[in-house]
């Protein structure tokens, strides 16, 4: 299907809903990513509890002598978490919400990117994300900031998938929020970039704690060492970590 194709068939949609970008950008696309977390992290919460497919379980690598995901500690996770989404980042969005021309959004509503503004534009967010994420997260990792908003992430070793956003409002906002908005916001990205960047943010985060180091993803074992030994790998890729000499 061709680029103009795209573009004329969106366009078409949005003349059949509404062309509020308020609408899209601050209510879809977070709505699309919770929806996401919970979809993604309930089958690994399945996979968790029943440990079934027993295919799966070989690619499990938490050990038994870690923490067990029970019923308290997922009943825990799971307000913490809620509590992030719609208590920390739906308001968030309407806070930033003024801060963006109005012609912007709408130009970004309508505009489907070509395959090579979306790569450069998703590559560009990619690397932002890691630069903020490192150094946000090494500064959480110092001892004021780690005991008032850091530890509760960490408070599970053997994490599950859900785990990803079990963490206070204030690390939430810097870590989780601040490093991948940025990216989006500074280019001016569509619509469409913008929630398929969050949507894949989400999975990552997801996988990243999921504990099944799958062959074809790579950064599992990364933040995996980073819970076990608290001041390496502050980073998602290596490559902040490669630079300033953090790496495992």
């Amino acid at each position: 299907m061709s680029h103009l194709v795209l573009q004329k068939s969106w366009n078409k949609f949005l003349d059949r809903t509404t062309q509020n970008p308020v609408f899209w950008y601050f209510f879809v696309a977070p709505t699309v990513q919770i929806l996401t977390y919970w979809f993604i992290g309930g089958i690994y919460l399945f996979f968790d509890l029943t440990k079934k497919p027993k295919i799966l379980q070989k690619y499990k690598i938490y050990d038994k002598r870690e923490t067990k995901l029970t019923f308290q500690t997922f009943k825990l996770m799971s307000k913490r978490v809620l509590f992030n989404q719609f208590i920390v980042q739906f308001p968030l969005g309407f806070i930033l919400c003024p801060l963006i021309p109005y012609k912007d959004m709408i130009f970004g509503l309508h505009h489907i990117p070509s395959v090579k503004e979306f790569i450069v534009q998703f590559l560009i967010c990619y690397i932002l994300r890691e630069i903020l994420f490192y150094y946000i997260h090494r500064l959480l990792h110092h001892r004021y900031f780690y005991e008032n908003f850091h530890k509760q992430h960490h408070q599970f070793l053997a994490d599950t998938a859900i785990s990803a956003i079990n963490c206070s409002a204030i690390d939430h906002l810097c870590t989780n929020s601040i490093p991948i908005v940025a990216g989006p916001a500074l280019m001016k990205s569509s619509f469409v970039l913008t929630t398929f960047w969050f949507v894949f943010i989400t999975f990552s985060a997801l996988q990243d704690h999921s504990g099944y180091e799958f062959p074809w993803y790579f950064s599992l074992r990364r933040h995996y060492g980073h819970h076990k030994s608290f001041n390496k790998n502050y980073g998602i890729i290596g490559l902040m970590d490669w630079i300033h000499g953090t790496s495992l």
